[in-house]
């Protein structure tokens, strides 16, 4: 048996595979940069339990529910909870992908919560899809110095009429794995309001 001919086709193997899985990972990596990260609105807005999806100011809220958040305010708890939707469009004529999305949710330039997604998602070719993210926040321990009413119209301006962002601004960093490891996207991208 010929040992040093067998290593030098393992090893000529390996780095043909590691060679092809890089090429791959960077031209996902690049077309993933090119990619448009826009919303595609807010889903489930609930303060305190009580359904905010529906309601643009603060008039719109009634008694039994202004009774609710005050109960809530009382015990020094405010639970903001919502779905942001991520539409992400791939203009490239290749595959891009992502399998970690690190991000950040701001109100008036203040963080409230921040999470990641551990999942891979491929977006097509000239395609796009929506990524919805479950976004969860304590308002009161984050805007304690705020009034109730103001802290309430804080969550509901997060979404104008048409359910798109408001007063709420999204920074995501996507990443690709490699390995056992990965490789992020430089800086955080700001997901924009939709337009049209």
């Amino acid at each position: 048996m010929n040992l040093p001919h067998t290593t030098k086709k393992i090893s000529l193997l390996a780095f043909l595979l590691l060679f092809t899985f890089s090429c791959r990972t960077f031209r996902e990596l690049k077309n993933l940069a090119q990619c448009d990260f826009t919303s595609a609105g807010i889903d489930n807005l609930r303060l305190a339990g009580i359904n905010l999806q529906e309601k643009t100011d603060i008039s719109e809220v009634n008694v039994l529910d202004i009774a609710s958040l005050l109960k809530s305010f009382s015990q020094k708890t405010l639970p903001l909870n919502f779905t942001f939707n991520i539409n992400i469009s791939n203009p490239n004529d290749k595959l891009a992908a992502l399998n970690y999305l690190e991000w950040i949710a701001e109100i008036d330039k203040v963080e409230i919560a921040r999470g990641v997604v551990n999942q891979r998602y491929e977006i097509p070719a000239g395609e796009n899809i929506v990524m919805p993210l479950q976004i969860s926040s304590d308002l009161y321990k984050i805007f304690s110095q705020k009034e109730g009413r103001e802290l309430i119209g804080k969550a509901i301006g997060i979404k104008d009429e048409n359910n798109q962002p408001k007063n709420l601004t999204l920074r995501v960093k996507p990443s690709i794995s490699v390995g056992k490891g990965y490789i992020k996207y430089p800086g955080y991208i700001v997901v924009k309001k939709k337009i049209g």
